[in-house]
């Protein structure tokens, strides 16, 4: 079965990869990525909740 945490955009559009988070309580989410480097993340994202929540549901796209 094909995993509905990180799904890859259709090629038409620019690489992407689409992530969601199921929080009814949360008042913030913070996405952080790891390369190679375990130890500190490559990349931090702060989710707006006006743009990036539908519902209970964070959601954004992340460039590969």
């Amino acid at each position: 079965p094909r995993s509905t945490s990180s799904e890859v955009w259709p090629q038409t559009l620019a690489p992407e990869r689409f992530f969601a988070l199921f929080s009814r309580h949360a008042t913030g989410v913070t996405l952080l990525l790891y390369g190679a480097d375990v130890v500190k993340p490559a990349c931090e994202l702060k989710l707006d909740p006006i743009q990036n929540k539908s519902g209970a549901i964070w959601h954004c796209f992340v460039p590969e």
